[in-house]
């Protein structure tokens, strides 16, 4: 039997000069990742126990920093597209895909 619910959640990968750069000045660069990786830590513990396939949606690279802040090993999946519009239709696509009947996009 298929889950019904899917949760995926957007993110970038956590670059110093890539993430919260509307924050530097007055935090550096690496203060601002540093920061962003705790929003991301908070966001993943409170989702850890939710009741649905979750997916994380990335964008940027590497990848693989993504895993060690994730609870579960959730699948890391790439955004596809070049608007946020474009990127949220694949990621409803991929969510749906399969028979589930529910899906939300968070981030």
């Amino acid at each position: 039997m298929t889950p019904k619910n899917r949760l995926g959640i957007f993110v970038r990968v956590p670059v110093a000069g890539h993430v919260k750069t509307r924050l530097v000045p007055p935090l550096s660069a690496e203060t601002a990742c540093d920061l962003y990786r705790a929003f991301l830590g908070d966001l993943f513990e409170r989702l850890g126990g939710v009741k649905a396939v979750v997916s994380v949606f990335y964008s940027g690279e590497p990848a693989e920093t993504m895993q060690p802040l994730l609870p579960r090993p959730w699948p890391l999946v790439a955004q596809s597209g070049s608007t946020l519009g474009e990127r949220m239709a694949a990621a409803f696509n991929h969510l749906l895909a399969g028979g589930a009947s529910r899906a939300v996009v968070i981030g």
